[in-house]
């Protein structure tokens, strides 16, 4: 009998013991949200990712971006941060963007970037321009009218209601280059929505458009950058001149 007690004795403690203990689950604690601080060095991070490209408005586009990420519903901050803060390049953070923000912010700071994007290449067009008339003494047209141009003179084409690839392939053999191989301008980026159209003095155009140049009696080139509106978005057209510095941003 005793041997028997002594080996239900381990069962009877265990049980007396369990008999004593809190069962009831615990809740689990919730992470800390970020802080304003963290959150704010994620957006400056993130920022500062999609934005490195850009040679003349990297710190403009940074206030920018982070201004757009600050308007993202509440709710979905804080996942948010800490997807970015482990995000190491544009591509990255965009992925993050598409999968945590709403469509319409998402689709903000992509049209964003866009805009600085083509705002840097005005001002690679602005240099090309330079260059050849330090060589030929007149500037270059890519539209087909003298000191002026039309719709279809912006580049890329439209394809199916959307900006087409940059695809201009150069002849060095040909005597009549295109405007766009004379300038020899690197590609802008594959993703943006903007056409592009630049038209320069030579000895033989008549005046160009008033709302372009102020004062034609001056060797003048200027170029445009438009985006059509699309998915409810407004229409941007970006103005560079040979008698700014800037690039104007048209209404």
């Amino acid at each position: 009998m005793k041997i028997f007690v002594w080996l239900l004795f381990p069962t009877i403690l265990a049980f007396s013991l369990s008999c004593g203990r809190d069962e009831t689950p615990r809740p689990t604690e919730e992470p800390k949200p970020p802080s304003a601080q963290e959150r704010a060095a994620s957006f400056e991070g993130a920022a500062g990712v999609l934005c490195a490209p850009l040679e003349s408005d990297e710190k403009a586009c940074r206030a920018e971006i982070v201004a757009i990420l600050e308007t993202a519903e509440v709710r979905q901050m804080d996942g948010l941060v800490r997807k970015l803060e482990v995000a190491k390049d544009p591509g990255q953070v965009v992925r993050v963007l598409k999968e945590d923000l709403p469509v319409e912010i998402g689709g903000a700071i992509r049209r964003q970037i866009d805009e600085h994007h083509a705002v840097d290449y005005l001002h690679e067009i602005k240099l090309r321009q330079e260059i050849f008339f330090s060589v030929m003494g007149e500037y270059v047209d890519s539209s087909n009218a003298p000191a002026s141009f039309a719709d279809a003179d912006f580049y890329p084409p439209e394809e199916d209601g959307k900006v087409g690839r940059w695809n201009i392939e150069c002849d060095s053999n040909s005597t009549e280059p295109s405007g766009w191989c004379k300038l020899a301008p690197s590609q802008p980026p594959k993703t943006t929505d903007f056409q592009y159209v630049t038209v320069g003095w030579n000895p033989k155009d008549p005046s160009p458009p008033g709302q372009f140049v102020r004062d034609p009696s001056r060797r003048w080139y200027f170029a445009l950058a438009r985006r059509k509106g699309v998915g409810g978005a407004s229409p941007t057209t970006l103005l560079m001149t040979s008698e700014e510095s800037g690039i104007q941003k048209l209404p």
